[in-house]
């Protein structure tokens, strides 16, 4: 079976905000492959964007997210993801 190094991508449907929770059961597997993991988000604007990263951030906690601009509105947002060591 082939694990995933990254996501990214459109969101399936287009409208709303992407269920990164589903991923979790990828990422947990790449980790034990001795993978390392990016998560892109956070590029596009809307209502979802930063709501999106802080999701990221806490679930599925990767160690970079590709594209993560929108964080940079957020001071907190930001504090969690240098405390998380994770890079941007």
């Amino acid at each position: 079976m082939d694990v995933p190094r990254g996501i990214a991508g459109p969101r399936p449907d287009g409208a709303g905000p992407y269920p990164y929770r589903e991923l979790l059961p990828l990422i947990k597997q790449a980790r034990e492959a001795g993978l390392g993991v990016t998560i892109h988000v956070g590029e596009e604007g809307g209502e979802y964007g930063i709501a999106e990263i802080r999701e990221v951030v806490s679930t599925l906690r990767p160690d970079r997210i590709g594209h993560g601009i929108l964080a940079a509105q957020d001071e907190k947002l930001m504090a969690q993801i240098g405390e998380a060591e994770i890079v941007l």
